[in-house]
């Protein structure tokens, strides 16, 4: 008995158009735009962009990122925590205790107030107390190796992208991702501070009383902390676009890639935070439950809310460098770093 033609994936549906078709058809009316933007027509490059994210399978690039990811999460504010308590006799109780709640505040930017309070804030308190110096290097080491790991898989989604070979050896790709890595806490960290100014220093209108500055400081400060949040998060993004992928470019070239991860990032960040204060409370049928259960309810949806959050900032990252890829193409083809020397051959990163 002959197939059916509905089994032939290359035969249109009834009524409809293939992926290609489509892809096809947007490709052709962008050709026929006349905008440019650095020479280069922008929906061009955004089709060709799209058109690589599903060739690359990003989503899936991007879900082996957030797996490593959430896995370090717990060790990273162990670590934290345990930090926090050596340095409560030179910094103070009242200094850590301002860390913990800037912690927590941090994270109230993704989850809603009431998962925050419930359910974030009395888990951050419970790691971040009580530690000490052996959990803090355990913690330290899990963390490193697994933030390492997240960033492992995105050299080689990055290579993925410019369609380039892996040259460099075993040992240089390891310790970039440790950096990127380190690098990644740092800036987790600045965030922290610029954010609530603290937690050494209270509000804006704190520090210019300990600095001694007029008002004027501390309404510049209110200004000011947004653009500083981007440029740290432009200037990270555009560090990993730089130095991940197996190319000879420079910084600037990347800077497009990481302006488009960050904004995507940002809107994450708040279209989740905007869904969990829409659909918060107790889940469907919770409603008249125990407290146990409400209780339980909650700490699986902000966990399930935190995975959704871990795997689309990836996938943030990941569209940024396809888009700096396709710009590279457009410009003539990226140009893949020379082997190393020696001749020996180098084991490829697995």
């Amino acid at each position: 008995m002959p197939a059916s033609n509905n089994d032939d994936p290359r035969v249109r549906p009834s009524g409809g158009q293939t992926t290609e078709e489509l892809i096809a058809i947007a490709s052709g009316w962008a050709d026929h735009r006349s905008e440019r933007i650095g020479g280069l027509n922008p929906w061009a490059v955004a089709i060709s962009t799209g058109r690589a994210c599903v060739r690359d399978r990003v989503s899936g690039l991007a879900a082996e990122m957030s797996f490593f990811a959430l896995l370090s999460l717990v060790p990273t504010i162990v670590a934290l925590g345990a930090g926090l308590s050596l340095l409560e006799g030179i910094l103070g109780a009242e200094t850590v205790s301002r860390g913990q709640a800037a912690t927590v505040v941090a994270l109230s930017a993704v989850f809603s107030d009431e998962v925050t309070e419930d359910v974030v804030a009395p888990l951050v308190d419970g790691l971040l107390s009580g530690q000490r110096g052996g959990i803090a290097l355990s913690s330290l080491l899990a963390t490193t190796y697994l933030a390492s790991r997240v960033f492992t898989s995105t050299i080689r989604a990055l290579d993925l992208a410019y369609n380039v070979p892996e040259r460099r050896g075993f040992l240089v790709q390891r310790l970039l991702a440790v950096v990127f890595a380190v690098g990644s806490v740092v800036v987790v960290v600045l965030t922290l501070i610029v954010s609530v100014v603290g937690p050494l220093f209270g509000t804006g209108q704190d520090l210019a009383d300990r600095l001694g500055f007029s008002e004027v400081f501390a309404v510049a400060w209110q200004v000011a902390r947004l653009p500083v949040l981007l440029v740290i998060a432009v200037a990270f993004f555009g560090a990993v676009y730089r130095f991940a992928p197996n190319v000879r470019h420079r910084f600037h070239h990347g800077l497009p890639g990481a302006m488009l991860a960050v904004g995507l990032w940002l809107a994450v960040s708040a279209g989740l935070r905007v869904y969990l204060a829409t659909v918060g409370g107790p889940g469907p049928g919770l409603a008249g439950a125990s407290e146990t259960v409400a209780f339980l309810g909650q700490v699986v949806g902000a966990l399930a809310a935190a995975v959704l959050w871990v795997f689309l900032s990836s996938l943030s990252l990941l569209i940024g460098g396809e888009l700096n890829a396709e710009i590279a193409r457009a410009r003539g083809g990226p140009r893949a770093r020379p082997a190393p020397r020696g001749g020996r051959r180098r084991r490829r990163l697995r």
